[in-house]
């Protein structure tokens, strides 16, 4: 036998020795490192499907279901976008009005290639010369029509003063959009002027109620960046005076009204929102619960569209005249329809159609 070192005529003899330890016990831990991951992947999953459908109301494999059909369901676009017409109904506002009005009239065009989504809020104070009455009437009308209809009876007049197709509708009570901002923690906004409110209606109080000064309170919005809860949004969005006059007019509501729901758009295609299950859950509830024209297939055909990119989100109004600058809307003087109201310039929508048509085509 000859020992390691020793030589061998001229030559030096070296044993062979055993595989090291080291190499086993590593494989062993990385096996033991990408089974545990698995079983976490795992389990995270089966959490995050139960979470999801305790809140929703719904089972997995159901969606799925819907998911899979929804996939490839072809969305009706015309000239490369898909419009939705989302409307806004103030139910505590109509609870005092005796009314069924609609508070907010927002069109939303969407590109059929995802690059972006231009929000358009119409003025509610929009005057219709042929029916003699407002655009936030015509929800009403449509209800008490014989055939009913009130959706379609909306979606063929702004049609008509538009020129766009209006495919899919979508209504809310106002009540709905401070349930989902709470839903999804609170919105940023920045609030660009200050203003304060001091005849903001209190909710589920007679209009009639005396004395006067219980039917309102004080809302006051500094100027800045903010984060709102849904109550906060809601008077946000609903709020009609002002000590400052350009605050208090209808086009002031629909800008802060574009404002929460762009915001609303941004928060709710958030990290923190499309990963927590309970929230995805309850939005999803609150959708089922809308009144609209379309269901899931075409919500995940809209889903699809924007698979790989978040959408650059454009808030748009319609020119109005003031002074020396040209719009495609004035205010007539009061006298002429014996209420304050928009209407279209030489009372012709041709150029509130070529609006439509150039904007939507940039």
């Amino acid at each position: 036998m000859i020992a390691t070192g020793q030589k061998k005529g001229s030559e030096e003899v070296t044993l062979p020795q055993g595989k090291p330890r080291w190499g086993r016990w590593f494989l062993w831990g990385m096996m033991t490192v990408v089974f545990v991951g698995l079983v976490g992947i795992f389990l995270y999953g089966w959490w995050f499907i139960s979470a999801f459908e305790e809140a929703a109301g719904i089972k997995a494999i159901d969606l799925v279901r819907v998911g899979r059909s929804g996939w490839g369901e072809p969305l009706k676009a015309v000239d490369g976008r898909i419009n939705f017409l989302f409307l806004g109904v103030d139910a505590d506002s109509n609870f005092r009005l005796g009314s069924k009005l609609t508070d907010t009239m927002v069109i939303v065009s969407v590109a059929a290639s995802g690059k972006d989504v231009k929000l358009v809020a119409l003025p509610r104070d929009l005057w219709l010369t042929d029916l003699k009455t407002k655009v936030n009437a015509l929800y009403y009308y449509g209800t008490v029509r014989p055939n009913g209809g009130a959706i379609t009876f909306v979606q063929q007049e702004l049609e008509k003063i538009t020129g766009i197709s209006l495919a899919y509708v979508l209504v809310v009570d106002l009540a709905t959009v401070k349930q989902v901002v709470d839903t999804v923690d609170g919105i940023p906004v920045t609030v660009s002027l200050g203003f304060i409110d001091t005849k903001f209606p209190r909710d589920n109080v007679p209009p009639d109620i005396l004395p006067e000064e219980l039917r309102y309170e004080t809302v006051v919005f500094t100027p800045g960046a903010q984060w709102f809860d849904g109550l906060t949004a809601l008077k946000f969005i609903r709020s009609r005076q002002s000590e400052i006059a350009d605050e208090g007019t209808d086009l002031a509501r629909s800008q802060r009204q574009l404002q929460v729901i762009q915001a609303l758009v941004g928060r709710m295609s958030s990290i923190d929102v499309l990963t927590n299950p309970r929230r995805l859950g309850m939005l999803y509830r609150i959708w089922q619960s809308t009144e609209k024209t379309f269901d899931d297939k075409e919500l995940v055909g809209l889903g699809r569209i924007f698979q790989f990119r978040i959408p650059k989100v454009v808030s748009l109004t319609l020119p109005i005249t003031e002074g020396e600058r040209l719009g495609v809307l004035t205010h007539p003087p009061v006298a002429k329809y014996g209420q304050w109201v928009y209407e279209p310039e030489g009372n012709d929508w041709e150029a509130v159609r070529d609006w439509f048509r150039i904007t939507m085509a940039n």
